[in-house]
């Protein structure tokens, strides 16, 4: 009854709960380091991935001592987003979170009462995280900085028309978002898609401004106090760069080749890569390296395709870690699900196989099956 009353607070179609938090100033370097591990995309409203989630088959050794990130979409549904938050911070010491797209989808349905837009759920999101122990603002865990970054998507990751070939993109109103997510008329015009995209993603990005200034100082702080910063852990929901696209086939390269698109779903994956995320994120995450730290591990954990990937670019290891869909796993597109070691806990690295194409790689599936 309890968890039902504080959902129905953070979700009042009458007030916009307090925004939370999410750049606080820098605290006292702790000691201890952890294992770090990373995962996205629970979709534990999904019956299958509820009951892993509920299992014993998910948690690491080292759990209880450990911190975990989870980099958006768990659930539209804020009673499900609340017994997995619960479940997460009963089975980790730390849990970070962002949320996807999925948390701030707001249609009407019976087990959840309504919000008045997409903002106002995502900050009772924000507010359940903050009751339900999980954190959503920059912190120091031993000698990594956990970064946590809003995000949406602008059409700067939309491959170029010519990619396509003689193949058209599906159109953008069939993407769920544009008829889940509400905004506010003093953000977006009605009716606007995709020009709504650009002013989303300019609103969140916004909300991190203070957030990288705060683990910056942090990592100053820390700099000072000669505790000094191993590794940053940025994380976000949506992809920060063209090259975490499912089909970039080869991350430096510096324009699409249209030969990855030889799997026969083009028209999806073009649609995909527009509502993919954006390249302005890239620079904010990048802008968090300290400064002179050439040897510093810099990990951004991304979420949203459902495709893994674990690949380094330019002194950055981009790691995507799906749960994704049940049907996704039978056609061997994605793993089993798993949390990814990132951090030891002696705070050194874990290095991991390269990933581009997993379900080329390792999954060994059609691509049209892939897709």
């Amino acid at each position: 009854m309890a968890a039902v009353m504080l959902i129905s607070t953070l979700s009042s179609t009458t007030t916009r709960p307090p925004r939370p938090p999410h750049a606080p100033g820098p605290p006292h370097v702790p000691s201890l380091s952890r294992p770090i591990y990373a995962i996205s995309d629970l979709h534990t409203d999904r019956v299958e991935n509820l009951a892993w989630l509920r299992s014993e088959r998910p948690w690491p050794a080292d759990a209880s001592v450990a911190c975990a990130v989870v980099a958006g979409d768990i659930s539209h549904r804020l009673d499900v987003l609340d017994e997995t938050l619960r479940t997460l911070a009963s089975r980790f010491a730390r849990v970070f979170f962002v949320p996807g797209n999925h948390e701030l989808w707001c249609q009407p349905e019976a087990h959840s009462a309504p919000t008045a837009d997409s903002l106002a759920k995502f900050d009772a999101v924000l507010a359940l995280c903050a009751a339900r122990g999980v954190e959503t603002a920059p912190a120091l865990v031993g000698h990594v900085a956990v970064v946590p970054l809003f995000s949406w998507y602008d059409q700067s990751l939309a491959l170029p028309r010519a990619a396509l070939g003689s193949a058209s993109p599906l159109p953008l109103r069939l993407w769920v978002d544009y008829t889940r997510c509400r905004w506010p008329s003093s953000l977006v015009a009605p009716d606007a898609p995709p020009a709504q995209d650009s002013a989303v993603c300019a609103h969140f990005l916004a909300r991190n401004r203070p957030a990288i200034a705060a683990a910056r100082a942090q990592m100053a702080a820390a700099a000072a106090a000669s505790e000094g910063v191993r590794g940053v852990l940025s994380f976000s929901h949506f992809l920060p760069a063209p090259c975490c696209l499912p089909d970039w086939c080869v991350p430096d390269a510096p324009v699409f080749d249209t030969a990855w698109l030889s799997h026969g779903a083009a028209r999806k994956a073009g649609l995909f890569a527009s509502v993919a995320g954006s390249t302005a994120l890239d620079a904010q995450l990048r802008s968090l390296r300290p400064d002179g730290e050439t040897a510093c591990e810099h990990v951004h954990v991304f979420g949203h395709s459902h495709r893994p990937k674990d690949f380094r670019l330019r002194g950055v290891r981009y790691v995507h870690n799906p749960v994704g869909k049940g049907t996704e796993r039978e056609w061997r597109v994605l793993p089993s699900p798993a949390f990814v070691r990132l951090w030891d806990g002696n705070g050194n690295a874990v290095p991991r196989d390269r990933i581009i194409r997993y379900w080329a790689e390792v999954g060994k599936v059609t691509p049209r099956a892939a897709q």
